[in-house]
């Protein structure tokens, strides 16, 4: 996620709070960096660092900005790009159903 796209998904994630879990996961930089960009966004789900990469591995992504949605059923769809706040919401629907 990056600085234009922050203030979206936090209202996205609220939304769907208690129906889908979203985590913000950060690739490149240190935690204060990261951390930095939490509290100046006010991002109030969980968020980790992957600074070893395995978890973009194992979802195949490539780079930030991406996005994994994850169904029930396990299986995943990887985006990879910014995204409008009605695509992801329109993708987070599909998984709260």
């Amino acid at each position: 996620m990056c600085n234009a796209e922050a203030p979206s998904v936090e209202e996205v994630a609220t939304k769907f709070a208690g129906k889908v879990d979203v985590y913000g996961v950060a690739w490149y930089g240190d935690a204060a960096s990261y951390q930095g960009f939490v509290d100046k966004h006010h991002v109030t789900f969980p968020t980790l660092m992957d600074q070893t990469g395995d978890l973009y591995a194992h979802f195949q992504v490539p780079g930030q900005p991406a996005w994994v949605f994850v169904g029930a059923d396990g299986k995943a769809k990887v985006h990879v790009g910014t995204m409008e706040k009605a695509d992801v919401t329109a993708a987070l629907d599909g998984l709260a159903t």
